[in-house]
């Protein structure tokens, strides 16, 4: 089954004063929290992200009419049949967001881990996000085949694989004389750290990360200028 988050506002009788559906179309979509802010609401939940079957957190902001100001989703596991919830938000002093919730992978852990998300005043994890500038210069998907990167294990504490997509294509890795594909990492501040050329034939990349400093890292794979798919790492 998929839908959107439905809120409807009713009078004293059981009328309906306004509603509105929010969201994107998404699988078994939970709505954990409903909390009135200045001048409108703060949702938080989790949902099934169909791409890769992984239960993903997410927060909604509207205002008093329920029309969606900003939504943005959340994980910090990214792998298949893995679980991020979110369960409550609440604002802070700084006019941020603060989540809380409960993280576990599928593969490798058998207990969940709490889990605290705070995020700015349009709900960005990351510097910038709610302008464009730093998820386009990261991750412009420029092409149809753009697509999410698999990355194991995530989080990481000495190095990760990045599956790479139609990696043994030709017209990506060219055989003889042609661009060859990079991995590039960026930190969250969209420096970045490492990169890497793809050889021909490889169908997965390992990255070591020792001497990183903690935190969210973002990866690319880039081919004539151009990204093939983009992916998100956390470095314990």
């Amino acid at each position: 089954r998929r839908g959107k988050i439905w809120l409807l506002k009713i009078d004293n009788n059981g009328d309906i004063i306004y509603e509105n559906k929010l969201g994107d179309v998404n699988r078994s979509e939970h709505l954990k929290n409903f909390r009135k802010i200045e001048n409108g609401y703060i949702l938080s939940g989790f949902f099934v992200d169909s791409t890769f079957i992984t239960y993903k957190g997410f927060l909604l902001k509207t205002n008093e009419n329920f029309d969606s100001i900003w939504m943005r989703k959340y994980f910090y596991y990214n792998n298949l049949y893995d679980y991020n919830f979110f369960y409550d938000a609440s604002p802070t002093s700084d006019n941020g967001y603060i989540a809380i919730g409960k993280a576990r992978p599928d593969v490798g852990e058998s207990t969940s881990k709490m889990w605290v998300v705070n995020v700015d005043s349009m709900g960005c994890d990351t510097p910038g996000c709610a302008t464009g500038t730093f998820v386009k210069e990261l991750f412009p998907y420029v092409r149809d085949r753009g697509e999410e990167l698999r990355i194991w294990p995530n989080p990481v504490r000495e190095e990760f694989w990045v599956k790479l997509p139609l990696a043994t294509s030709p017209p990506l890795i060219p055989p003889n004389g042609g661009k060859p594909a990079r991995i590039v990492v960026y930190n969250s501040q969209g420096i970045k750290i490492k990169e890497m050329l793809v050889q021909g034939g490889e169908e997965a990349v390992k990255v070591n990360v020792q001497g990183w400093t903690k935190g969210i890292y973002y990866v690319r794979m880039i081919v004539k200028g151009r990204s093939l798919g983009s992916g998100k790492v956390v470095v314990e």
